[in-house]
């Protein structure tokens, strides 16, 4: 599983670049993601997004970022970050 910021990375900068926004919604979307560091699962689902507003898009990507959710951090407990050993 992996983290979702990328994903709200990118409706944040459409959100404050308008002509980013325009690209995104309506015109070379595989453009204007090219430079964008996304998997190429998130790339496909985010070519394959059909929204006519920024407000649909975003709600396009919450509901799938819903539908996979990022897994909790390690933690000491659970032997994830430091591996416990018996001597």
């Amino acid at each position: 599983m992996e983290d979702h910021s990328d994903l709200q990375q990118l409706v944040n900068a459409a959100g404050l670049n308008a002509d980013f926004c325009e690209r995104l919604l309506r015109g070379d979307r595989d453009a204007a993601i090219k430079d964008l560091c996304l998997s190429e699962a998130k790339r496909q689902f985010v070519l394959s997004v059909q929204a006519d507003t920024l407000a649909d898009f975003a709600q396009v990507l919450q509901d799938w970022i819903s539908q996979h959710p990022t897994p909790p951090p390690p933690s000491f407990s659970d032997g994830a970050l430091f591996p416990l050993r018996r001597w």
